[in-house]
């Protein structure tokens, strides 16, 4: 994948996402520690709790169509969703 045919913002290489997808325990109660976004051409990124920052504040309070924006890790393969090296909670 070519770099510039990504999103990007002029900030740093940060990449603005959608939440498309939040996977939660058999009980439906608490989210699993990562969720899925896809930025405007529909590339996928995996987020974990890890790399957003603020987690203990902004992981609870996503939801689908929230806005991230992410640095994407470049060491990824090819086929599956690209992890983040970062991740933050932006407006949309």
């Amino acid at each position: 994948m070519d770099e510039s045919e990504i999103d990007i913002s002029p900030e740093e290489g940060w990449v603005h996402v959608s939440v498309y997808y939040r996977p939660t325990f058999d009980n439906r109660s608490q989210h699993k520690p990562f969720l899925f976004a896809k930025d405007k051409d529909n590339r996928q990124y995996y987020i974990r709790r890890d790399k957003l920052r603020s987690a203990d504040k902004n992981w609870p309070q996503i939801k689908i169509d929230d806005c991230l924006e992410v640095i994407p890790d470049p060491q990824h393969q090819e086929g599956v969703a690209q992890p983040v090296l970062d991740a933050r909670v932006v407006r949309c």
